[in-house]
């Protein structure tokens, strides 16, 4: 039977990782609060609401299946507190789709096992970070290779061929990262689905080349945005001395000193890597390492410089791709090949060792909650609803990363009643300045009177108040520094 083959050997690993996906889900479920009221998530679910409809960027379509939920919410009128459930929730809500369809549906259990894995084995911050469009990606990804590997033993209908070029289109879109995922996937599992590159059919070939249309599409946008265009200088000026230096990069060296955060990784590298030789399929384990390699090299040529733990959700967004890659070998051939409890102990391992990682991200993401609900419960009961501090520096022990604040504060504020507080912290005094019905966010300024006053009672009586620094120091001196 070729490797990746549906059987019944790999349901019970798939009802494993299951279980994993159904914890994540409660996990954002339970920790909306920490999810929600952080960076991103609050800015864009701030400006779903203020604009009443779904929030795209760099033509990221795919993102919709998550902005739905709390929209529709929102059209209903229900709580605030629920529509930021709702959100958080959601993201949960279409990976376990996806699990279920690629996996009950289709029967392709081990592509399906890799959804989990990929949203565990490099994974602490970044899952207190949600709306990372990779991970949409990826799920859609996941789709679109689950639907096709199910389709393929068959002739194909017309509209068969149009819902996997919509898959393939919202995959490619909806984030310039997932090519490399996405191509090495596809390949390896048509490889092993084949027994080798003579058993590809005609049409393998053909989607290969629209997958191939469909990244330098992407890339094409990307090369043109001002948000992509500039994370790809580094790929547009790649050379020999680019790829050796990447290896010396700030970038990689702060990695692998979080490495022991991720060491259930090498496992299911090891054990892939060996089931695969032990089935003959020497290519798979080569292509592995190469394109983790690549990969690296990618990141590190992106992303160049070093970092500390108040961006660490960010960059494991960008290095989860590298958990799904060199997860491949273990889906394919270590369920057919290896003991079922050889399968069964690694897995356990990797889900069973997130969560004491989890919760250490908890403690830091909870903390930093806190902080928020302390700090407007002072401004509320000061009569200050609108307030400037600087330098922003000076806060960051407390919220590591600040420029989310003014709607941070404005979402805790308002979770416990309509009357909403916001701190702006800036970087020097000629930004202070503002009118009286302005309210200014992450990056805009808004009118007051736009705001959707069943979640939002911002103050139009006075303009903001900057605070002195003796203000801002006793406000401080009421929240506890974030954990390393």
């Amino acid at each position: 039977m070729p490797a990746g083959t549906p059987d019944r050997r790999g349901r019970l690993t798939y009802y494993l990782g299951g279980v994993a996906m159904l914890a994540l889900l409660v996990g954002a479920a339970v920790c909306w609060r920490e999810r929600i009221l952080f960076t991103d998530p609050s800015f864009i679910l701030f400006r779903m609401l203020l604009e009443g409809q779904p929030i795209i960027s760099e033509h990221r379509y795919g993102a919709v299946v998550t902005q739905v939920f709390p929209l529709v919410g929102f059209r209903l009128g229900l709580p605030l507190a629920v529509v930021c459930w709702l959100y958080s929730v959601s993201f949960y809500l279409f990976y376990t789709t996806v699990y279920l369809l690629v996996g009950l549906r289709w029967r392709e259990y081990a592509l399906a096992l890799l959804l989990p894995l990929y949203l565990t084995l490099i994974v602490s911050d970044v899952y207190f970070w949600p709306n990372n469009e990779i991970h949409q990606a990826v799920g859609w990804g996941l789709l679109f290779v689950g639907y096709y590997l199910h389709l393929r033993p068959r002739p194909l209908s017309v509209w068969q061929h149009i819902v996997l070029l919509i898959l393939l289109l919202i995959t490619t879109s909806t984030h310039p990262l997932v090519a490399a995922p996405l191509a090495f996937v596809w390949v390896t599992f048509l490889w092993a689905r084949s027994g080798g590159w003579k058993g590809l059919l005609p049409r393998d070939i053909v989607y290969t080349l629209a997958i191939g249309l469909g990244i330098g599409l992407r890339y094409y946008l990307s090369h043109a945005s001002w948000y992509d265009g500039y994370k790809l200088k580094g790929v547009r000026g790649l050379d020999w001395a680019a790829v050796t230096a990447s290896f010396r990069s700030g970038q990689l060296r702060t990695m692998l000193s979080y490495a022991e955060l991720y060491w259930p990784l090498a496992a299911v590298v090891a054990v892939g890597c060996y089931a695969a030789i032990r089935s003959r399929a020497y290519v798979v384990p080569v292509l592995t390492l190469l394109a983790g390699v690549a990969y690296t090299v990618l990141v590190c040529v992106t992303y160049p410089g070093s970092f500390g733990r108040k961006q660490l959700y960010y960059f494991e967004s960008e290095w989860m791709g590298l958990g799904l890659l060199l997860a491949v070998p273990f889906v394919l051939y270590t369920l057919p090949r290896l003991p079922r409890y050889v399968t069964l102990a690694i897995l356990l391992m990797c889900f069973g060792a997130r969560t004491q990682v989890l919760w250490a991200s908890y403690g830091y993401y909870h903390a930093r909650t806190q902080n928020l609900e302390i700090m407007t419960e002072v401004l509320r009961d000061s009569k200050t609803p609108k307030a400037i501090s600087y330098p922003s520096t000076d806060w960051q022990p407390y919220f590591g990363i600040t420029w989310g604040l003014p709607l941070e504060t404005l979402w805790a504020s308002a979770l416990l009643d309509r009357n909403a507080i916001s701190l702006k912290v800036v970087d020097g005094q000629g930004e202070v300045a503002t009118g009286v019905t302005d309210f200014r966010s992450d990056f805009q300024r808004v009118r007051i009177a736009e705001l959707p006053t069943d979640y939002f009672q911002v103050d139009t009586t006075g303009g903001y108040r900057l605070l002195t620094a003796e203000e801002s120091e006793g406000l401080r001196q009421l929240l506890r520094p974030l954990p390393d």
